[in-house]
């Protein structure tokens, strides 16, 4: 017998995340398309297209598959039909103009492998106009008629799809040989009813069995649940698809085997792996990650001069797979499976085969419930010792008002106790949320310590065991922070600071989060005219990112995230910092408003069972408010969303970065925006700097204002215009103004999105540059000492001075406008310039660089992912030849002392200031590179 560990189809999901993540560099419904690579051009080209989404239950299994044997051999592309949404003709066009987008772009494939039976119909429906001559390799197909006309064509072969029911329906009937019927459960899907023509096609092997179905696309929720509650073991059930029911509800794969599993008092049978260890008992099955890895050896053949014709078409066959769940709840013998079966969920002696795993975890474990069991007690001490000092006090003072005070201290008793019970669920809670993570951590080495020799595997493994390590250190860092907050021992730090880091911080996390669970996600800058201030950054940070977390927690897609910051002056050398977070999710109960910031409280078992977490982190968050000297409020209404408001007093920094306005004042500036809140600011930014503008919410009305202005021989010098407004968009009022005004007019797009999303697009306009909100005064100003006669350049040295022909830059900064400047001044004197959007970029094409491929790296400071101190530390400590040797050269709005000081600290050569002095950065790199 065949002993499987953990393996549930939730934990294979989670190994190939990375893998789908990868792949996928962006969602476009119903269309999916691979990001275009082009450091593999001299490799293959493979086409993978799926008939499905990419998230649909079997394909990540089948791409796992795939990549497993293709590895690096080809370039892959992939295209998702997502025909379990929409209809094939609904898709097919959209499919048709990306494929042929990407052959334009990079030519014709080598190979294509079709995934289903929509893509092998699309295919050949196309077979002249995209994939003439080209190789093809099908499957999933479900029937041998289908299968054998494609391999009609000498340069189609592949796969046949099959379920093996036979052999699945006779092992039920050796489990259950009293049996009189079999049910199939499935729907009116074209796979369900597929699948039951398949089923039935089974009925004439098993004369002895009165062949039936469930078809819950006829039922509703409670008939299906009752009719699968009616069945005893006279019957035997086969899951073969269970998608919607007649009023309409769809399930996903798990959600429909758990109600199959729930409502049923017999054993579930299945003929493919999806669902088996999520109540499926099991049987026979296909496995769609080994069909996947057929598919692809049959490419590589083909890749390597083997003819389609000379492949034969193959059919996938099964194995006998079990879940010791379902055999341990129907008390199945094992010994009446077959002796090859796979069983999932079964550890077999696992203190003797494991036990170098299990002493580090227990110990791990021990820690943390003595970390735990301390801090309860230590509290329930505290309030002994309260309660015991109460009824000395009122035993001494107030012995005549006994009474009152025994109904007092009833009171108090009743108090404590439920103190006690809210500790006790928390230490419930905890006991569940650090077993899930520590179970992890143990299956993860367990299986690399059974997949040693593989490198890839292990890594994998390895990788899911530092996110379920974060996950427990986070549960850790909540139990820590509460109990150091109670003991007095949290200090607040008073130190100078960037309020646009925080921000920067904030939509840098949050932004990409919100895109993938489909929220909208706004950041608002309000009145922040001092951004450089006195206090703790990280705890204030901190503060932010906690409620952040819950309002995406309880968001559901569809719904609006927004996160506002504005400054409130209280004198000189005194502001206040305003900030709020709004949701539309979920919403409070009055009663649970009540008891929000107390420790250990959730709103109920479901949010806990739901969501997880502790239910310290708004207790925490309230205490660190209230350390800072600030207030935090909430409101809140069930169904309706949450906002909560902090405020916190902080000084001005003295070390306010002075901006010499002199050679932009003689500016005029548009600011088309239909956000009043939006221009107010920009309008007081503007003013603040003493710079000529105008502000207008209608864009029609602008572009007159703009023409009058032109035609009176006093031109806007610069115009922003936000990239997404009602009526004109950004994209439109930018064409018009490229076309009525000057070539001399800076045409800057501001969006809230990510700006590398939107710039080809601008670009094709006449669009100079965009920049991305919230805008702060130093972004601003960066911007305009940018320009100069119309450009984005500000050139202060003459390029015939300089000559750096056959040297080669790596420049590394996550702002596309700064990174178009420095790398047009840079190819002015003969610079060859390569280019990197953060520090975790630079590093990796550092490292993958052969040794003298670049001179110098000039590197940015404040970065997502990776800030330029971190990378700079990496470089210096990896493994390349030239890692201690090549020249870094910060290049940086950061241009204090301190600041120069940590640049060399991390290893940097030297120090370039922004805005950029040509002069000085050519000087600076002569001095190195020549």
């Amino acid at each position: 017998m065949i002993v499987g560990e953990n393996e549930t189809d939730w934990m294979k999901r989670i190994s190939l995340l990375l893998v789908v993540v990868m792949i996928l560099c962006g969602t476009m419904s119903p269309v999916y398309g691979a990001e275009e690579d082009n450091s593999n051009n001299a490799h293959p080209r493979v086409l993978f297209i799926s008939a499905y989404a990419y998230d649909w239950d079997s394909v990540p299994d089948q791409i796992s598959g795939v990549a497993s044997v293709l590895g690096n051999m080809a370039k892959m592309d992939y295209i998702f039909m997502n025909t379990k949404k929409h209809t094939y003709d609904e898709v097919k066009q959209d499919v048709y103009d990306d494929i042929q987008a990407n052959i334009k772009a990079d030519g014709q494939y080598d190979v294509v492998i079709l995934e289903d039976d929509a893509a092998l119909d699309f295919a050949l429906e196309y077979r002249d106009s995209l994939f003439s001559g080209v190789p093809m390799v099908f499957e999933g197909i479900n029937t041998q008629e289908k299968a054998d006309k494609a391999h009609e064509d000498p340069l189609i072969t592949g796969m046949i799809e099959f379920f093996p029911y036979q052999d699945t329906i006779a092992l039920a009937q050796q489990l259950y040989p009293e049996a009189t019927k079999i049910v199939g459960i499935s729907d009116n899907t074209e796979s369900g009813m597929g699948c039951t023509q398949r089923f039935y096609d089974e009925e004439a092997n098993f004369p002895e069995l009165e062949f039936s179905d469930l078809n819950s696309s006829e039922m509703t929720e409670s008939q299906i649940k009752d009719t699968l509650a009616s069945y005893d073991e006279s019957t035997i059930l086969i899951f073969l698809s269970l998608i919607d029911d007649v009023d309409g509800n769809v399930y996903s794969l798990l959600e429909s085997t758990e109600f199959v599993s729930e409502n049923a008092k017999i054993p579930v049978f299945k003929c493919d792996y999806l669902g088996v260890g999520e109540g499926i008992l099991g049987g026979y099955v296909s496995s769609y990650e080994e069909m996947g890895k057929a598919a692809a050896n049959m490419a590589v053949k083909i890749l390597n001069g083997t003819s389609p014709e000379d492949i034969p078409v193959e059919t996938m066959g099964g194995y006998p797979i079990f879940d010791q769940n379902m055999l341990n709840r129907f008390k199945i013998n094992e010994d009446k499976i077959p002796d090859d079966a796979v069983i999932i969920n079964y550890v077999p002696t696992f203190y003797e085969n494991y036990r170098t795993v299990i002493w580090p975890a227990a110990f791990i474990i021990i820690f943390l419930i003595m970390l735990i069991i301390i801090l309860i007690l230590y509290n329930r001490k505290k309030n002994a010792v309260k309660e015991a000092n109460v009824r000395d006090e009122a035993h001494a003072k107030y012995l005549k008002l006994a009474e009152e005070k025994n109904a007092e201290l009833s009171a108090a008793i009743i108090q404590a106790e439920k103190a006690n019970r809210a500790k006790s669920d928390f230490l419930a809670r905890m006991s569940h949320e650090i077993r899930t993570p520590m179970n992890a951590i143990i299956g993860e080495t367990t299986l690399a310590q059974k997949q040693v020799d593989n490198s890839v595997k292990v890594s994998e493994y390895l990788k899911q065991i530092i996110v379920s390590s974060r996950h427990l250190l986070n549960l850790i860092n909540d139990v820590l922070d509460m109990s150091a907050i109670e003991s007095d021992k949290i200090k607040i730090a008073a130190v100078d600071f960037d309020v646009k880091e925080i921000v920067s911080t904030v939509t840098t996390l949050y932004y990409s989060q919100c895109k993938s669970k489909g929220i909208r996600f706004d950041a608002k800058v309000e009145n922040v005219m001092t951004e450089f201030l006195v206090g703790d950054q990280l705890r204030i940070q901190q503060v932010i990112l906690n409620l952040l977390s819950n309002a995406f927690k309880f968001t559901e897609p569809g719904g609006q995230i927004t996160f506002r910051i504005a400054e409130e002056k209280i004198d000189e050398t005194n502001i206040k910092l305003h900030m709020e977070v709004k949701d539309t999710g979920s919403g409070m109960s009055a009663e649970y408003m009540s008891r929000i910031f107390k420790p250990f409280e959730q709103e109920n078992a479901l949010t806990a069972k739901e969501h997880g977490g502790s239910g310290l982190g708004l207790s925490i968050t309230k205490n660190l408010v209230e350390l800072m000297g600030g207030t935090i409020q909430v409101e809140s209404k069930l169904g309706a969303g949450t906002t909560f408001t902090i405020d916190i007093p902080l000084k001005v920094s003295a070390n306010q970065i002075k901006n010499n306005v002199d050679n932009i004042r003689a500016m005029k500036i548009m600011v088309i925006d239909d956000d009043k809140e939006t221009l107010d600011y920009t309008s007081g930014i503007l003013n603040h700097i003493g710079i000529t503008h105008d502000c207008e919410s209608d864009a029609s009305l602008a572009l007159q204002m703009m023409t009058k202005a032109r035609n009176d021989k006093e031109p806007y010098t610069l115009c922003l215009v936000d990239w997404k407004m009602e009526g004109l968009n950004g994209l439109q009022v930018s064409e018009r103004i490229r076309k009525a005004q000057s070539e001399d007019t800076v045409v800057i797009v501001v969006s809230a999105y990510d700006t590398n999303e939107i710039m080809d697009e601008a670009k094709t306009v006449g669009v100079d540059a965009c920049i991305a909100k919230p805008l702060f005064q130093s972004t601003l100003f960066n911007l305009l000492m940018s320009i100069s006669d119309g450009k984005l350049i500000n050139e202060t040295a003459k390029t015939e001075d300089y000559d750096f022909t056959g040297k080669k830059v790596l420049l590394v900064d996550d702002t596309e406008i700064n990174r178009e400047i420095a790398q047009e001044l840079l190819q002015m004197v003969g610079f060859d310039v390569d280019t990197a959007a953060d520090g975790k970029e630079g590093l990796d094409k550092f490292e993958a660089s052969e040794p003298g491929t670049y001179n110098v790296i000039l590197m940015d400071v404040q970065m997502p992912v990776m800030n330029g101190y971190e990378a700079t530390k990496a470089i210096r400590n990896s493994s390349h030849p030239e890692a201690k040797s090549i020249y870094i050269i910060a290049m940086t709005a950061n241009a204090f002392a301190q600041d120069i000081a940590q640049s060399l600290d991390a290893g940097m050569n030297d120090h370039i200031s922004k805005p950029i002095d040509t002069e000085l950065m050519y000087q600076v790199l002569n001095r190195y590179v020549n």
